[in-house]
């Protein structure tokens, strides 16, 4: 198994990622997210309403960019990601892999322990755990080789709300 390059590929999925379109799938399931933790932990969720220079990334309440020593600019696809939201953002995963790679059957693996998009092959779109830095053989078996593990069938998205 293996990640899709998406930092090697930003130029062709860039644009997709940064559309009208996926912003009207991942921001709304962003807000679900929020409100979620707000709930989990006991704090009053204040809504963010939708600007174009607002990203997943402003849900993120860990360090984890900071803490991967790297030197330089962050990849451009790590705005799109938040630690602990790969149920949230799997359909904005799904939405994108199949505009860039439209000949190959996307669908959504998904366990309580992570959620993921698979091609039927050999291939996981998971911008989460690649700028984690996961091994891909981790994120395959913490989606889809649990005892309550679910595929969806090819382009469904999962509900998270």
């Amino acid at each position: 198994m293996n990640y899709y390059p998406i930092q090697k590929r930003w130029r062709k999925v860039g644009p997709i990622y940064r559309s009208e379109m996926a912003a009207a799938i991942w921001y709304p399931d962003m807000e679900a997210y929020g409100r979620q933790r707000a709930s989990d932990y006991g704090y009053e969720w204040r809504s963010k309403p939708y600007t174009p220079e607002l990203f997943p990334e402003d849900w993120d309440s860990c360090d984890w960019r900071w803490s991967h020593g790297r030197r330089g600019p962050q990849p451009a696809f790590w705005r799109w990601c938040t630690h602990g939201a790969c149920h949230w953002l799997v359909g904005l995963s799904l939405f994108v892999a199949m505009r860039a790679e439209p000949d190959r059957p996307w669908r959504i693996v998904t366990s309580d322990k992570h959620s993921t998009v698979w091609d039927g092959d050999q291939t996981l779109w998971d911008g989460n755990f690649l700028a984690l830095g996961v091994p891909v053989t981790d994120a395959w078996d913490l989606a889809g080789q649990q005892p309550e593990s679910e595929q969806l069938p090819p382009g469904q998205p999962l509900h998270t709300f």
